[in-house]
């Protein structure tokens, strides 16, 4: 378990091929491991050590799963923070609500604003210096998770039998 508020980042020292996939070797005052192989030597990584049973939880519960990829859209400067828009993926828009918690890169983030296809979340200083989140560019994949509490909401609404597909508006 996570919270989605980002301790350190690492640079990415070295990409090796092996017989099973890619070697990692991340430069970082965190021992950790990364599954992003397709990451470049350089490239800012953000990490977070799992959450403790006695830790304070600032943050919201980030499992660490990838739901899907996004592309970022957009990254704008308003005064001190920042406002980024993500296009993502149709299976995911029933789990993405104004004002729920998203991760990107798993970064805890509040969703701003949404559709069908795109939300906005506005970055705050601490986290636009703390993260990778200063060095993305438009065009550029991000991993989404969206919010535990969300999945399972739609989860029950599917057993009883509701539907998450929005229904054609009437014309009457």
């Amino acid at each position: 378990m996570f919270t989605g508020l980002i301790e350190a980042m690492a640079h990415v020292a070295e990409v090796k091929p092996t017989a099973t996939g890619l070697r990692l070797r991340l430069t970082t005052p965190l021992a950790a491991d990364s599954s992003l192989g397709g990451l470049k030597r350089g490239t800012l990584v953000n990490l977070e050590r799992p959450l403790r049973a006695d830790s304070r939880l600032g943050g919201h519960f980030v499992q660490g799963h990838v739901d899907a990829t996004g592309t970022l859209e957009d990254v704008r400067q308003d005064g001190d923070a920042y406002w980024i828009t993500v296009k993502f993926p149709p299976l995911l828009a029933p789990y993405i609500v104004r004002k729920g918690s998203i991760t990107v890169n798993g970064i805890s983030l509040t969703v701003a604003g949404v559709d069908t296809r795109h939300f906005d979340v506005q970055v705050i200083p601490y986290t636009w210096e703390h993260t990778n989140l200063h060095a993305a560019k438009p065009g550029e994949l991000v991993n989404i998770e969206c919010d535990i509490l969300g999945k399972y909401v739609v989860r029950v609404a599917e057993l009883a039998g509701m539907t998450t597909t929005p229904k054609p508006k009437s014309t009457h």
